[in-house]
């Protein structure tokens, strides 16, 4: 049984502490509902969560909402469309991706990252960044089709050139 400890004031008001419960099935609440019967809220199922409505004590589903299937209009230009890591050396080769199906080498230092699905826009914005072992490595992305992206990477002081690591990364509608 779990210990409960009140206390207040003479204006009503005051607090409740509880300990721990002894058992693990010892872990029930009892509180009064709007008329003034005493419910008894379980813990029925995992993420549960105790909430009020200003009258009366539910228990129910909750937490946040972290799946995407619940997105607004407006909130999905703020979800990444899309992402790729991939090897821009030798045989081009995706690493992992969301919403990529392939990288196409086009030339060296020149890629095309196509989309799974398409973006509904033209006007997303484009992210890229390359490493390699030296300094002086660059990369630009050409956000205009919604169905891939044009991905380029450069030394500073040599020109195109192929990557190691390339990353692209899609945020819009």
């Amino acid at each position: 049984m779990s210990k409960l400890k009140v206390s207040g004031n003479a204006s009503g008001t005051g607090v409740i502490t509880l300990e721990a419960p002894n058992t693990n099935t010892d872990r029930a609440i009892t509180l009064p509902d709007s008329a003034g019967e005493l419910i008894n809220i379980a813990p029925s199922t995992s993420g549960n969560v105790l909430t009020s409505d200003g009258t009366d004590w539910t228990s129910a589903a909750g937490g946040a909402d972290t799946s995407l299937s619940n997105l607004s209009a407006t909130g999905e230009n703020k979800v990444c469309q899309a992402w790729v890591n991939f090897q821009g050396t030798g045989t081009v080769a995706i690493r992992d991706s969301y919403n990529v199906s392939s990288v196409t080498d086009n030339s060296t230092g020149n890629y095309t990252v196509n989309f799974t699905n398409n973006i509904n826009t033209t006007e997303y914005a484009a992210i890229v960044s390359s490493m390699k072992y030296w300094n002086g490595d660059a990369s630009a992305a050409d956000a205009g089709n919604v169905s891939s992206c044009l991905v380029s990477s450069w030394d500073a002081n040599a020109g195109l050139t192929d990557n190691l690591r390339i990353y692209l990364t899609v945020f819009g509608d």
